[in-house]
């Protein structure tokens, strides 16, 4: 009995010790920038539990260990909350901030294939052209320098203006210039401002969003019917801003030869990051990591990291909890987990969430950044999550709330309210009930009973 127990203790102190190993590495690599890839000496990271060596534990000291992991634990809370700090007065500033400003430089994202909102991109971009200032810019879509229902040369000739009052936009110039431009007017649905969040991953600038539709959504604040009023309100008066926040994703491979990682890419994310077993039919098998420490192990269909903006998409889907898009968390949700016991999880901004595929899965799994450039991760390879320093600023509709957007988006309490009960008798019973002596009223039995005598 006692052989057995020191068996299944020294079990138990290399799978300690494993976890030890795998959570030294993320503090070391979120220590580091991201420009670096991560070269470490990681021989047993990530071993499945039947294939670890007993030799990589029994060099370890675990009093040094733990008190050179603690050290860097400190270290790398201290700089992540000091950001976060920082962004958080941002933020208050935001929440309470204006925009006000002649804009020269103004960019407007059309959603693609709606001939309709097409005519809305030329009446708005001649409504611009002859309310600002005259050396102000407008950028349209570059797919639509030949299009004749937008029609460029009928606006400048209408406003008899230069030619060079119009300018055309692509992804490119977007990532290379971003700072060229104040201001950014969107025109469709809630996909049409995830692409400007992807045009604009790092700075960007406030966002007016106009809904193709009479009802705004939860990204977009304007119908895009009234753009007259709204534009004029903007350009005559302050407006107040929101700084929604956003994700900071970045992928890392790993190398089973040399038992290293590298940087593959970095995203950011405005509403979440979804991982999913795709087209597998195993469920996934994900190791989740709270600021290096191990979480849980995820068994379920998937797992999406989401903020607080994007609570309202996929993790509402999902099971999650609606979280008003001014406060500063992030939110952990899995998809249809095999495990009850795994529940919806809201954490605080300054947490670093590493999802990791680990070696002894089935399979690969697929994660994606809002709805769009589905990858394949690996077993081994994970992605790290942190708040990002380039929050997405969106100009607010004073007369849109967030609970009103839910009611008119959700449908809060359209179903008919329950009706009180009512002390009339009703007209069905309205005939004599002592000619049926099957009728459920007082004293039925009795006088059931007393015929049959």
């Amino acid at each position: 009995m006692s052989e057995f127990s020191d068996i299944r203790g020294d079990r138990a102190l290399e799978e300690l010790n494993k976890i030890k190993m795998k959570n030294l590495h993320f503090r070391q690599r979120s220590n580091e920038g991201l420009q670096s890839p991560a070269n470490f000496d990681l021989s047993g990271l990530n071993t499945p539990v039947d294939e670890f060596s007993s030799g990589n534990t029994q060099s370890l000291d675990i009093t040094d260990f733990r008190s050179f992991t603690q050290q860097i634990n400190n270290e790398d809370c201290y700089s992540r909350i000091e950001n976060v700090m920082r962004l958080k007065s941002m933020y208050s500033e935001a929440i309470n901030g204006i925009f006000s400003g002649d804009p020269k430089n103004i960019i407007i994202v059309t959603k693609p294939r709606n001939h309709s909102l097409v005519y809305f991109t030329a009446d708005i971009t001649k409504y611009l052209l002859s309310s600002t200032s005259p050396d102000s810019k407008v950028y349209v879509d570059k797919r639509l320098a030949n299009s004749k229902r937008f029609s460029a040369s009928d606006i400048l000739h209408d406003l008899e203006l230069h030619e060079d009052r119009i300018g055309y936009w692509t992804p490119f110039i977007c990532l290379v210039k971003p700072t060229k431009f104040d201001m950014v007017i969107t025109i469709g649905d809630n996909t049409t401002v995830l692409y400007t969040s992807w045009l604009f991953q790092k700075h960007c600038p406030p966002v007016l969003t106009f809904s193709d539709s009479d009802i705004p959504g939860f990204l977009t604040h304007f119908p895009v019917t009234e753009y007259k009023e709204h534009i004029h309100h903007m350009l005559s008066s302050s407006v107040s801003l929101r700084f929604s926040s956003r994700l900071e994703c970045s992928y890392h491979k790993y190398d089973s030869e040399t038992k290293q990682y590298s940087h593959i890419s970095t995203s950011y994310v405005l509403n979440e990051v979804q991982v999913s077993r795709g087209e597998h039919p195993y469920i996934s098998n994900l190791n989740l990591y709270n600021n290096s420490e191990l979480m849980t192990i995820v068994q379920a269909d998937g797992l999406i990291v989401s903020t607080p903006t994007g609570s309202t998409n996929m993790s509402m889907n999902a099971g999650g909890s609606l979280v008003h898009p001014n406060l500063n968390a992030i939110l952990i949700t899995p998809i249809c987990p095999h495990c009850l016991s795994f529940r919806p999880v809201i954490l605080p901004d300054y947490s670093v969430i590493n999802i990791e595929v680990p070696l002894d899965s089935r399979a690969t799994a697929f994660f994606s950044v809002d709805g769009h450039s589905k990858t394949e991760i690996t077993p081994g390879d994970y992605l790290s999550i942190v708040t990002s320093q380039y929050p997405f600023t969106t100009i607010q509709n004073p007369h849109k709330q967030w609970t009103k957007v839910l009611e008119d988006k959700l449908r809060w309490n359209v179903r008919e309210r329950q009706k009180p009960f009512s002390r009339k008798q009703s007209t069905v019973f309205s005939k004599d009930m002592h000619d049926d002596k099957f009728d459920i009223t007082e004293n039925s039995y009795n006088r059931e009973s007393t015929e049959n005598l």
